[in-house]
């Protein structure tokens, strides 16, 4: 993979390259069209994903998945209730707050995206062998459970350092 400086992937130490990776996977999939595009956007399609695994989620958690504050997952959660892609209860251990939940058409919505997307990873990962496709699940699962576990925690910086970023010149 070569990047825009005509660096090439290899170059750096494998966690710069990984967080390079990580990054172009990262948007890809942000932009993935989505045929209900005029009915949700993706970080509508996170919260739907969330009330889908979790059964029921206070806006807090549904804040903390997207990594928003409570007034941008608010307008999110407000539009999928509209469309019915949501339902909202007040939450039982507190009638200040409320409860979200997938209703039968946010589940439909979810069904068919999935789908489509399986459909199409499968087009595009058509070289890959099902073993090279288990083995990159499972790598990207186990680097997802590296990543929640710390988010929010300072990244250690090793004693007499200052972290810096330094740009990588190349001769062509």
């Amino acid at each position: 993979m070569t990047a825009p400086d005509g660096r090439v992937a290899g170059d750096a130490d494998p966690t710069t390259d990984l967080i390079e990776a990580l990054s172009q996977l990262a948007r890809v999939l942000r932009t993935f069209p989505l045929d209900e595009a005029d009915v949700v956007n993706p970080a509508q399609m996170i919260v739907l994903g969330r009330l889908f695994h979790r059964g029921g989620a206070r806006l807090t958690e549904l804040a903390d998945a997207l990594g928003c504050d409570l007034s941008v997952a608010s307008r999110h959660v407000n539009l999928l209730v509209e469309r019915g892609l949501a339902d909202r209860t007040r939450d039982p251990g507190d009638g200040r707050a409320s409860q979200f939940w997938l209703t039968p058409a946010g589940a439909a919505l979810l069904d068919r995206n999935r789908a489509k997307r399986v459909t199409w990873l499968e087009a595009v990962l058509h070289d890959f062998d099902q073993a090279q496709r288990r083995s990159a699940a499972e790598v990207l699962a186990r680097i997802g459970e590296a990543l929640r576990a710390a988010r929010g925690k300072k990244p250690p910086v090793p004693s007499g350092t200052t972290p810096t970023l330094t740009p990588t010149t190349t001769t062509r």
